[in-house]
């Protein structure tokens, strides 16, 4: 893209200077000719006297000539100026008719032909490259902007520079975006490819719901309270009466959103986003784009926890395919032959479940994962997400139902399943707590998903088991290879970490640091249908 772009800005470049050069010779040609006119008029007189002297020799009498004394000549009268042959109307030059400027992106629109195809340049000023996208119609919108920033716009038609000198600075404050126009690079076997993971409608007409009962306001500043809502009340990203629906001000995002009420009423004001659920799906748009995070709420339809069962000892082989160095008490280590149903649990919808469609996690994490599929396209690979919030009761349900089942107390070949590795004993609540992460939102259990190529997404990848089969073999300490790579992806620069006894290869939840996440101490383990 760039290589073209740069050929079409030489080719506006030289456009002028060819310009120039062909009336340069034309200029030229007109005088030769004036030149060639007046050699041709003095041959001429020069004929005409030899002939009248040949004349005169051969006794020839001349032409009557007028007489000596001149008639003064008459001044001339004035010709009357001569009405201009029809000329086609000159094409009307555009107009920059209005910009708005906001965190991350610049909007235009112009005079022009509203059918036309249109090519909009633009870079940080004094930045080497451009960037172009083609637009139809007589507006545009520069995307992807770095925040607080001067930007330089050109836009052509037909290869030709329509308009240029158009300068913006994007807003260190206000309106941003943070989910709108998020580009990144796919890498699959090499091969590169720019790719959009959401779509440009941002958080607009996002489903969020309040973690716990909170207050919403008359501003975006949330300075006048005007009500409070309840704790999973559904609403919607809307837009206000000046068509904006979110405001990012010194790191902090204010949402505008509508819903009603349990009594049917409708509500609708600024609340404070950190303190929001906010739908995954409808942030990063896997339906319009297939570079986005892919879910999978199984628990909503087909719960897939299970429990480690029968089993055998692992061959020292595939023991040396470790996280960490190989393990010492290799005589307890065992790998899975089949998965044990929870009784209660396994293949169903488990309670208190929303749709499988929808996939709640609070703002903070969805502000994470924005750096996780970043991480994961560049590997070749998509976030495919099996469960977010989770409600509390679903896990007391759970652990209830595991420890039932005793399934990690059975014994096979005389040792406990339950025991890892070294001297180490898992029970049921090292796996799914009674209260978890979960219930409060700021959890996530993920897996990866391999590109074929840049077109073509293909399988889940294969990790040291299933997801949401609960034996020790789901630690961290047993990764293969893609679940390392998962774990790469999910801890470079995302301001995440897994469980503290790292026993799930699977989960990565937001850290305790209120630095990187200031409200984090503020939410609850919740219970609510969503």
């Amino acid at each position: 893209m760039q290589g073209n772009l740069q050929e079409k800005m030489q080719k506006r470049i030289k456009r002028p200077a060819m310009l120039f050069a062909a009336l340069l010779i034309v200029f030229v040609l007109i005088v030769c000719g004036c030149g060639k006119k007046a050699s041709s008029s003095d041959s001429q007189a020069e004929s005409k006297a030899e002939n009248e002297e040949a004349e005169e020799t051969l006794g020839i009498s001349p032409s009557p000539t007028p007489s000596s004394t001149p008639s003064p000549s008459p001044t001339p009268s004035p010709s009357p100026t001569p009405s201009p042959s029809p000329t086609p109307s000159p094409t009307p030059l555009p107009e920059l008719l209005s910009y708005e400027a906001d965190a991350k992106s610049v909007t235009l629109s112009w005079t022009g032909d509203p059918e036309a195809e249109y090519e909009l340049f633009y870079r940080k000023k004094g930045a080497e490259d451009w960037t172009y996208k083609t637009v139809n119609g007589t507006g545009g919108k520069a995307c992807g902007l770095e925040n607080d920033s001067d930007i330089e716009i050109k836009i052509m038609k037909d290869d030709e520079l329509w308009l240029e000198g158009i300068e913006a600075h994007t807003e260190a404050s206000g309106a941003g975006d943070p989910f709108m126009d998020i580009y990144t690079t796919l890498m699959v076997h090499g091969e590169g490819k720019t790719v959009a993971m959401s779509s440009e409608k941002g958080c607009f007409g996002a489903k969020v719901w309040p973690q716990h009962k909170c207050s919403y306001f008359l501003d975006p500043e949330l300075g006048t309270e005007t009500g409070k809502l309840a704790g999973g009340e559904a609403l919607i990203v809307s837009e206000n009466e000046r068509g904006y629906c979110y405001l990012r001000k010194n790191g902090r995002y204010s949402l505008f959103v509508r819903g009603n009420n349990a009594a049917g009423d409708e509500i609708g004001g600024w609340v404070d986003a950190d303190l929001m659920l906010v739908d995954v799906i409808d942030l990063f748009s896997p339906a319009e784009s297939m570079y986005g995070i892919q879910i999978n709420r199984t628990n909503a339809y087909s719960s897939i926890f299970s429990a480690g069962g029968s089993a055998t000892k692992l061959d020292t082989e595939s023991e040396q395919n470790t996280r960490f160095d190989a393990i010492a008490d290799k005589n307890n280590v065992f790998v899975e032959n089949g998965y044990n149903p929870i009784e209660g649990i396994s293949g169903l919808a488990l309670p208190k479940y929303g749709p499988m469609s929808q996939m709640p996690v609070v703002w903070d994490l969805a502000l994470s994962l924005i750096t996780c599929q970043k991480n994961a396209l560049e590997k070749g690979t998509t976030i495919l997400i099996y469960d977010g919030y989770r409600p509390n009761s679903t896990s007391h349900a759970v652990c209830d139902n595991l420890i039932a089942s005793n399934y990690l107390g059975i014994a096979v070949n005389g040792t406990n399943l339950a025991r890892g590795f070294g001297k180490i004993k898992y029970g049921p609540r090292d796996y799914i707590g009674y209260n978890s992460k979960h219930n409060k939102g700021v959890a996530a259990d993920l897996t990866i998903m391999a590109f074929n190529d840049t077109e073509n997404l293909g399988d889940e990848l294969v990790m040291q088991t299933k997801m949401h089969t609960l034996d020790f073999r789901c630690n961290m300490l047993y990764n293969n290879d893609n679940a390392n790579l998962l774990y790469e992806i999910m801890m470079t620069g995302t301001g995440l970490q897994p469980l503290s006894n790292k026993a799930e290869w699977w989960h990565f939840e937001l850290t305790n640091d209120t630095a990187l996440h200031p409200q984090v101490g503020t939410y609850i383990y919740a219970d609510y249908e969503i």
